[in-house]
């Protein structure tokens, strides 16, 4: 731009803009979406070479007129170069424009404001945002006109679309304290660098206060309007969903390849959860099978919509139940109804409620909470939870025990909003509720202190499939089954819907081969020769073959554990070495050839990598590979001078890691606990998060990934 004027253009031959628009006090979360499109660059990259526009980078990269605005002097979400639009709002909506900055876009955005109150507020005064405005800021401004940009498309029918990634990093229920100062916008961070900065200055610390509280008022008053002008806003206070969200929104509108980070098909001894849907793979026939039976359950009025997935220990239920059923229903175009889904393990509901319901562990209100929760998600079934989920909890616990599952199942009905009588075949929603390692309730069920909470939980089974938008699918361990029909109540639950049920073998050959194969395809990168298929799923099958006394029931893990060592170990640095030649071929031609060459775009995309045998043969061997990880954790805690104690250590952390049921049949479960004190156990346990062993799950703690572990630990 040689000169001063309102509004740059993206000039002719440019790369096309993915806009970056939201006020400073969010600056990781920009850091984070600007990194992103950098990875994705270098794994193939957005359509057309798109690169991210942000004004505190190009404000270091070309000549700017200080005198005036900076939205000025970037381009519009509206010019026709500008391909997407991300938003964050933390605390701050940022400083009003000048009364005279032009809005002629937003004229007939603003006229169809169906709100008397919540509006935009030209001539800004700070006690607008008492009365329900919210200045014209640089952030706002460039969301309300990547709107109205974007409606302007769909009414003329063009086939365009601007399409925008709008997150305000806050918890999901804050608009409904009226009082913003109260709630946790940002959760809270710019508030407490600001009690630290001011700490010893309570005349300063007070003015921010103000400032903070008029931002605060500013920026509900903006997320209401936009809920009436008809765009939902989504709060979410995790950062890192916040970025996984973001990585979808960018897969989905202009990734050409994968992202590797968001779908990760080497999953090792971790399941397959619902967002790896598209990374599932071998078990195809299974889950048309299973998902033709639920459907045909579903629509049989008299079927309670209960529906069981039982297998030996390490067959794949948790993957089966997850990514292959409950990840269908969720993404595959097929299925009309809208799912919401909530999946829990038993153990988990009830660490929850014990830590939120007062020393009283009621794992049907966790449950309710969940399922509410997920219900809300749903675009179309906001409206029927409009005053929040507090008021449904109060109400919950106001009950008597014995009349919580059915109220519980009916006001879940109620929440999903479905008109009675509707045609077949009409689209509607449905909830879809998990219970993966059933198992682990019917040890519960035992317990003199547990049983009656996991009482009125097997209540609620009975009752919630009656209701016919409810679906409820278990996995349980079937060598578990002649214990769990010693208790009447699953007696007779097993009886009315034992035939709705998936018997999950191992897989065959065939599916075998996929399990080996798909990953390393649907990376984009990688095959593998033919030979090393062969001889891995030779291996695979002799263990499998071998007496069950003498081998882990648990080995399905092993062979996912192996593929990933094989993608670590083996594939990626030939991916890596295949772009150092590439570089070097390119090293005489000028520089943005040369990172065409590790970054291509559309078509022109490096030919596969293939992995031989003679490659991976230091990797096949199955039952090693977690002994080799532990024995790589055990010796990084040693080397830290932590692991004094040796295997008094390990005991020590596994009893922690391990809780013990029932008393005749030495069950057991793996539950979260907090990460440990002592630093020999807590060297041990960050070592073998490192190595994947186990699983830090933040606030809720750590967990070993798999039963098998402890095999090789102990």
């Amino acid at each position: 731009m040689s000169e001063f004027s309102y509004f740059a253009t993206i000039e002719e031959g440019d790369d096309p803009k993915l806009f970056l628009a939201s006020p400073g006090d969010v600056q990781d979360l920009r850091l984070m979406a600007q990194q992103v499109v950098d990875d994705l660059d270098g794994v193939g990259g957005p359509a057309n070479s798109m690169t991210m526009f942000a004004w505190e980078t190009t404000l270091k990269e070309t000549l700017f007129n200080d005198a005036a605005p900076i939205q000025n002097q970037i381009y519009l979400p509206s010019d026709p170069l500008c391909k997407g639009v991300v938003a964050f709002f933390g605390e701050r909506i940022g400083q009003p424009l000048a009364e005279d900055f032009p809005t002629h876009m937003l004229e007939e955005l603003f006229a169809n404001n169906p709100s008397d109150y919540y509006k935009m507020v030209r001539h800004w005064r700070p006690e607008e945002a008492d009365r329900g405005g919210f200045p014209l800021t640089g952030s706002t401004f460039e969301v309300l006109v990547a709107i109205a940009t974007d409606r302007r498309f769909k009414n003329t029918a063009s086939g365009q679309e601007l399409p925008m990634f709008l997150r305000f990093l806050a918890p999901k229920d804050v608009l409904e304290i009226e009082d913003p100062g109260r709630a946790k916008w940002g959760n809270r961070k710019l508030r407490k660098k600001m009690m630290e900065l001011f700490e010893e200055d309570d005349n300063a610390l007070d003015e921010k206060r103000l400032m903070i509280r008029e931002q605060l008022k500013s920026l509900r008053n903006f997320a209401m309007y936009l809920k009436h002008i008809g765009l939902e806003p989504i709060f979410e206070p995790d950062e890192r969903k916040i970025e996984e969200d973001f990585r979808k929104y960018l897969a989905s509108n202009f990734v050409l390849t994968r992202d590797p980070l968001l779908h990760d098909p080497f999953r090792g001894l971790q399941f397959y959860d619902v967002h790896d849907n598209r990374s599932y793979f071998g078990r195809d026939t299974d889950v048309k099978n299973a998902l033709s039976a639920i459907e045909k359950m579903c629509n049989a009025p008299k079927k309670r919509n209960c529906y069981w997935i039982k297998g030996i220990s390490g067959v794949g239920k948790s993957s089966f139940l997850r990514a292959g059923i409950i990840g269908s229903f969720i993404y595959s175009p097929k299925y009309q109804t809208d799912y919401a889904y909530s999946v829990n393990r038993p153990n988990h509901l009830l660490n929850a409620s014990a830590a939120k319901v007062a020393q009283t562990a009621c794992p049907l209100r966790v449950l309710f909470e969940k399922c509410a929760d997920a219900i809300r998600e749903r675009p179309n079934c906001a409206e029927f939870l409009v005053g929040g989920i507090a008021p449904l909890l109060e109400d919950f616990d106001k009950l008597e025990p014995e009349k919580r599952p059915e109220w519980a199942a009916r006001k879940l009905t109620a929440c999903l909003g479905n008109a009675e009588g509707q045609e077949p075949g009409a689209r509607h929603n449905r909830l879809v509720i998990g219970i993966d390692q059933f198992e682990e309730i019917v040890d519960m069920l035992d317990d003199e202190k547990l049983g009656p909470h996991w009482q009125l939980f097997i209540k609620f089974m009975e009752l919630a499939p009656a209701q016919p938008d409810i679906v409820i699918i278990s996995t349980f361990r079937k060598e578990r089954l002649d214990k769990m029909l010693r208790h009447p109540e699953l007696n007779a639950l097993w009886h009315d819907t034992s035939l709705q049920c998936t018997d999950l073998a191992f897989p065959s050959p065939t599916e075998l081969e996929n399990i080996i194969r798909k990953p390393f395809e649907d990376h984009g990168r990688v095959s593998l020769d033919d030979a090393l298929v062969a001889a891995l799923r030779e291996k695979i099958m002799l263990h499998v073959d071998r007496p069950r006394a003498t081998t882990s029931g648990s080995f399905l893990p092993l062979v996912s554990l192996a593929l990933q060592r094989l993608q670590v170990n083996v594939a990626l640095p030939l991916i890596e070495k295949q772009f150092e030649r590439k570089e070097q071929d390119a090293a005489p031609q000028d520089a943005l050839k040369a990172a065409a060459a590790k970054r291509p775009a559309g078509k022109d995309k490096p030919s596969r990598v293939r992995v031989g045998l003679k490659d991976a043969v230091d990797y096949l061997d199955l039952e090693g590979a977690i002994a080799e990880l532990a024995a790589s954790a055990m010796n990084e805690a040693k080397e830290a001078n932590a692991l004094a104690a040796g295997e008094a250590t390990v005991d020590n952390l596994l009893r922690q890691l391990v809780r013990w049921s029932g008393r005749d049949d030495k069950q057991f479960f793996l539950p979260h606990v907090p990460l440990p004190t002592d630093n020999a156990e807590k060297s041990l346990a960050k070592a073998l998060i490192k190595h994947r062993l186990l699983v830090d799950d933040g606030e809720a703690g750590i967990l070993l990934v798999h039963e098998t572990v402890l095999k090789k630990l102990a």
